[in-house]
């Protein structure tokens, strides 16, 4: 069952990808991103071969606070790989980060989307728990395997001092809209993986 209107979850994105997706005009699945940009408009990423079950799905979140789970690992002084868990620890690392808003109505429960990609129950099993472990909630993530042009996007914001703010610079500012927080969001505490 799809979401109802009044439903948003958020694509959670970094400075070294926003200015591609604003120019495209597009969300696009992982799997997507390794292809020729319009090869990939013309192509279902359902049907792409060689890409495994989780590039071909585009994830959301209702976390509107941030979405642990969508972490990214930069690159040490010493060439080790560390991992940025926190939110507020990516400008330390000259990290902007920025979240796109998509009513859930356009969007798949991720369960409905882990059959449909057919993952295997092993891979779905070591996400789920990996998730749980960094503080995620599965239950609150929503996707689809194919892309979300602009004229779905509800908002686009950016993480700064400490608030989530409409992101204007590189975007239409009459599209954006604020969406408000959660009455009463879910509290977490991340975890190490």
């Amino acid at each position: 069952m799809r979401g109802n209107k009044n439903r948003i979850a958020w694509h959670y994105t970094y400075s070294h990808r926003i200015n591609a997706i604003l120019e495209s005009g597009m969300l696009l699945p992982p799997a997507a991103l390794h292809l020729d940009y319009w090869a990939s408009l013309r192509l279902s990423v359902t049907t792409s071969l060689g890409f495994q079950a989780d590039e071909k799905l585009l994830l959301f979140s209702e976390n509107s606070l941030w979405e642990p789970a969508s972490y990214r690992g930069v690159q040490g002084p010493d060439g080790t790989i560390v991992d940025i868990h926190r939110l507020d620890d990516y400008q330390r690392y000259g990290f902007k980060v920025y979240r796109i808003a998509v009513p859930t109505y356009r969007l798949k429960p991720y369960t409905q989307l882990l059959r449909e990609v057919h993952m295997p129950k092993e891979m779905a099993k070591s996400l789920d728990e990996s998730a749980r472990k960094l503080g995620s909630n599965p239950y609150q993530w929503w996707g689809t395997t194919k892309p979300i042009p602009e004229a779905n996007w509800l908002s686009v914001e950016a993480y700064e001092d400490g608030r989530w703010v409409p992101y204007v610079d590189g975007w239409n500012e009459s599209q954006v809209s604020v969406v408000p927080p959660d009455p009463q969001p879910p509290s977490f505490e991340a975890g190490v993986q």
